[in-house]
């Protein structure tokens, strides 16, 4: 399932795959983004003493899940799995629905389509100006 996944999407903290099981972890953390030998590579420090390094060509996209939105903070309801914050005096509540067998996004001013983790994760970055914390519950 290979995604085009472009490098103007990625940045740091993102999570995704390394395609055709190049490695021996299901998904990663990106830690740095890089430029070697005239392509781009993504490195994620797993421990101390370990790192990999991928060519961004390898990476695909983690297809979003109700297991990923519910580890990472949603809550599910019978239309939509939501999740709340609260910035200052106001409650921000942004929310997730099936429309046309695709997840739509909304939030207070818009709403927008989205398929992978990552995207995800940037569009919450966006608005909240912090990571999403992201978990997966099996």
């Amino acid at each position: 399932m290979k995604t085009d996944l472009k490098l103007s999407e990625l940045r740091i903290g993102n999570f995704v795959q390394v395609e055709n099981g190049m490695c021996s972890i299901p998904f990663f953390k990106i830690d740095e983004i890089l430029k070697q030998n005239n392509e781009y590579v993504v490195r994620s420090y797993l421990d101390e003493c370990k790192k990999i390094e991928v060519p961004i060509n390898s990476i695909i996209s983690i297809p979003l899940t109700e297991n990923i939105l519910l580890g990472s903070g949603f809550i599910k309801s019978k239309y939509y799995l939501r999740g709340y914050e609260r910035i200052g005096f106001i409650n921000f509540s942004v929310c997730l629905r099936i429309q046309n067998s695709d997840l739509v996004f909304d939030w207070i001013g818009g709403n927008t389509c989205i398929k992978y983790l990552h995207q995800l994760q940037n569009l919450y970055f966006d608005l909240m100006g912090e990571e999403l914390k992201v978990g997966i519950i099996k």
